[in-house]
């Protein structure tokens, strides 16, 4: 699967731009690196693809076919991304199945330009259905992340959804814009739904518009929020450094017990919400800051890097599994799917069989780096040293 996407002005940032013109010139330079997540995200979109395009071409693909396979990134698919992925075709499959079975009006991973918001603008629908009966334009966004997604004014789904307005040339009587998110649970449940107009979008666009354009220009500012989160240059911005400075003030003010009334309390709960949001957003930043300088060989004191490893899986085939360890007088089955190896080890224990016979057909892959304390007297005379020096 290729995503194309723009380099500077993107539909999934847009948003962040909204809310900061100031982080797009910042971040020029920055080559953030893709986190595992990210790269099993890739492969359950993948996924998706593959299922999509069969069904558009009338045939039927079982997505579970894939489990224990590679995706073209290289990341072993698995029950959960698949599930992910499933829950999305299944709510495409309906739309298109109840409205006269329109599949040569499915659109998947196509890409499309939006020169409305910004001349460079142009990104990768995940999937795009206009019912020509009913003259309505369907948009989905696929979203693998935990953390929940509006539907609702979505910038990303807008672009996605004026490119292909721009691509197929028509004028939808309305647009219904879809975030499907199988892994968050904030009990708004996977699906997310906005149905809005063409007139609601030209105005969305015209303030994307205007922002782009000044986060171009020599006016662009910073300005600290919630789309900090996502920032790659959260570790170098003087507003969010500020932003923090004032928290710490704020934290560190002595008072005197006061009893808050209705009101306040609930202004005091919004208040403490924006400062957790900042703070998280500045500490993954400087995170993220001693990550680089550590891999370039930098001493940072009182810090290092070990390579963090992802849940442990089977090698091979679910059915090879469960017949090996069957072999060995265990029982790896449960419905669909073998038990974990953790749960096979402890049941060779019970038999007093050598339990290091998994490694043969388990592991854990690298899954990035992660930042750890360094209590060697290495990191503490580094440190010391620091301050003699001033």
């Amino acid at each position: 699967m290729i995503a194309d996407h723009a380099k500077v002005h993107q539909p999934s940032s847009l948003a962040r731009t909204i809310g900061c013109t100031g982080w797009v010139q910042m971040s020029a330079d920055i080559n953030r690196e893709e986190t595992q997540e990210a790269r099993e995200g890739t492969a359950a979109h993948w996924v998706l693809e593959q299922c999509t395009e069969k069904y558009k071409s009338n045939i039927y693909v079982d997505p579970y076919s894939f489990e224990n396979k590679p995706a073209p990134n290289g990341v072993i698919l698995t029950e959960e991304m698949i599930d992910a992925a499933v829950i999305h075709l299944n709510d495409v499959l309906s739309t298109v199945e109840s409205r006269n079975h329109q599949r040569s009006n499915l659109y998947i991973e196509e890409t499309v330009t939006v020169p409305q918001v910004h001349r460079d603008m142009f990104g990768t629908g995940d999937t795009v259905f206009y019912c020509k009966v009913t003259n309505t334009l369907f948009v989905w966004d696929f979203k693998y992340g935990h953390r929940s997604v509006t539907a609702f004014r979505n910038y990303q789904l807008m672009c996605y959804a004026l490119g292909a307005v721009r691509r197929l040339n028509i004028n939808p009587q309305s647009i219904v814009m879809r975030i499907v998110q199988p892994r968050c649970f904030d009990g708004k449940g996977p699906i997310r739904e906005w149905i809005t107009d063409m007139n609601t979008l030209s105005d969305m666009a015209n303030t994307a518009r205007e922002r782009c354009e000044e986060a171009d220009g020599p006016y662009a500012k910073c300005t600290p929020g919630p789309h900090c989160r996502d920032c790659p240059a959260t570790y170098r911005c003087p507003a969010l450094q500020q932003s923090g400075a004032v928290v710490y003030d704020y934290l560190q003010t002595p008072v005197s017990p006061i009893e808050l009334n209705d009101h306040q309390i609930a202004l005091e709960y919004e208040l403490i919400e924006r400062i957790e949001q900042l703070v998280k957003a500045r500490k993954d930043g400087v995170e993220e800051d001693i990550k680089r300088r550590l891999k370039n060989g930098v001493n940072v004191p009182s810090y290092s890097l070990e390579t963090n490893y992802s849940r442990e899986n089977w090698k091979l085939p679910a059915a090879e599994v469960i017949s090996i360890m069957n072999m060995l007088g265990v029982d790896a089955a449960k419905p669909s799917v073998p038990k974990t190896p953790n749960q096979v080890r402890q049941q060779l224990k019970k038999l007093k069989i050598d339990a290091s016979v998994i490694s043969a057909y388990a592991d854990k892959e690298p899954n990035g780096l992660k930042l750890v304390k360094d209590a060697t007297n290495r990191a503490r005379l580094i440190f010391k040293e620091s301050m003699k020096n001033g």
